[in-house]
C-alpha cells in the first residue's frame, strides 16, 4: 500500500522525520528551490534494505534538514540546465564512490563543529580555532568534468583523460568572480557568471570555496601530525614530485583521510577564501581584509613533500590561472 506524509509550510523537519521513521540504508532528498515547503515520501519506492526516497522542495532555511552525512548535486543536466538537483544520502556506497561522483555529480561530506589547534605550533594553546557550525566538503577536489557541466568550458592544461581529473588553470575569480566575489571577507557574495554564482542560482543553496580554517580542520580530521595520516611522506595518500610523473591525476585514487576526503595533500593546490594574512585564531575565522594575493592549501603534483603537510601555505593572486592549481566545494550551513 502506498503511503504519503506531506507538510505545506514551515514545519518541514518534522515532515522529513516522519517519512524516515524505521529506514535503514541510505536516505535520499532531492531538493529544489520554490515557493513553499513540501516534502512528499512514498513507501512503495523503499528499496530492499528499506531505505526511503523523500522529495523537497523548499524556499525556506535548509540548514535544520541538513544533518545527513553526504550531499549530493546532480550535474548531468549540463551548462544549459534550469537546475541542478540536490539529494542527500547518510552511507557510504557499499563499492566505493563510483565515476558518476567524479564526473556528472559532486559529493560533499558533513564535517562537524569543532576546536582545533590551527598552524603547526601545536602546543600553543593561544592558537586554538573553534568551529562553531558544521559544514559540507567536497570528498573530491572538482574535476574537469563537473567544471565542464556547470560553466561549459574546458579551461585545464591536461587534457588527455581529462574528465577525472581535477580542474586545474582556474583562477579565484573564475571561481567567485572579480567583482561581488572579490569583496570576501566584507561579503559572501559572488558573481552570478562565476562557477559558484552558477551552482547556487541552480541549486538554491550558497556553495563557496573553504575559509582556511575549515580547510585545515577537514584536513587534519582530529590529528596533530604533520599530514593527515602521519608524520612522514607517504606516497599512498598523495601525488606530488616524487610519483606524479609530471602531471595531475584522476580524483580519488589515493587513500583519504580519516573523514574520508581526497587528495587534500597533492594532486592540485586549493584555493581558499581567506587572503594571505597572518592565521586569526577565533571562532569561525574569516581572516583579514588586507592582503594582495588569495591563499592556496594542500600542495600540488609538481612540489616536493615539504609543501604538501597539513599547515603548509601557499598563495596567488586572483586572477592566477595555474596547472597547479584548483578547488573543493563547500557548503556553509
Amino acid at each position: 500500500m502506498k503511503t504519503k506524509h506531506i507538510c505545506t509550510g514551515g514545519n518541514v523537519l518534522a515532515a522529513v522525520a516522519a517519512c524516515f521513521l524505521g529506514s535503514a540504508e541510505a536516505a535520499l532528498m532531492s531538493v529544489h528551490a520554490g515557493d513553499a515547503a513540501s516534502v512528499v515520501a512514498s513507501s512503495d519506492i523503499a528499496s530492499t534494505s528499506g531505505a526511503q526516497a523523500v522529495e523537497c522542495v523548499a524556499s525556506s532555511n535548509l540548514a535544520s534538514l541538513l544533518s545527513h552525512r553526504y550531499l549530493v548535486v546532480d550535474l548531468s543536466g549540463g551548462s544549459s540546465a534550469a537546475r541542478f538537483p540536490v539529494s542527500w544520502r547518510d552511507f557510504d556506497p557499499h563499492n566505493g564512490w563510483g565515476d558518476e561522483y567524479k564526473t556528472t555529480k559532486l559529493v560533499l561530506r558533513r564535517i562537524p563543529s569543532g576546536t582545533f589547534i590551527m598552524g603547526e605550533e601545536k602546543t600553543n594553546m593561544d592558537h586554538r580555532v573553534t568551529l562553531t557550525k558544521p559544514f559540507f566538503i567536497g570528498v573530491f577536489e572538482v574535476t574537469q568534468r563537473q567544471w565542464e557541466l556547470v560553466m561549459g568550458t574546458r579551461p585545464s592544461y591536461f587534457k588527455e583523460d581529462y574528465e577525472k581529473r581535477p580542474v586545474e588553470n582556474v583562477s579565484f575569480d573564475m571561481i567567485r568572480g572579480k567583482e561581488l566575489g572579490a569583496r570576501w571577507p566584507k561579503g559572501d557574495e559572488v558573481d552570478a557568471d562565476s562557477f559558484f554564482g552558477v551552482l547556487r542560482n541552480r541549486t538554491g543553496l550558497d556553495f563557496d570555496l573553504p575559509t582556511e580554517a575549515q580547510w585545515e580542520y577537514a584536513c587534519s580530521a582530529g590529528t596533530e601530525t604533520e599530514y593527515s595520516y602521519g608524520s612522514v611522506p607517504d606516497g599512498r595518500y598523495m601525488w606530488y614530485d616524487e610519483n606524479s610523473e609530471g602531471t595531475t591525476h584522476e580524483v580519488g585514487l589515493k587513500l583519504p583521510n580519516r573523514w574520508k576526503l581526497f587528495d587534500m595533500h597533492g594532486n592540485v593546490y586549493e584555493w581558499c577564501l581567506n587572503k594571505n594574512s597572518p592565521l586569526w585564531y577565533v571562532n569561525d575565522p574569516r581572516g583579514f581584509s588586507v592582503g594582495m594575493y588569495r591563499m592556496q592549501r594542500g600542495g600540488a603534483w609538481v612540489v616536493d613533500e615539504r609543501l604538501c603537510t597539513t599547515f603548509s601555505r601557499s598563495y596567488g593572486e586572483s586572477s592566477d590561472c595555474r596547472v597547479i592549481t584548483g578547488f573543493r566545494v563547500v557548503l556553509w550551513l
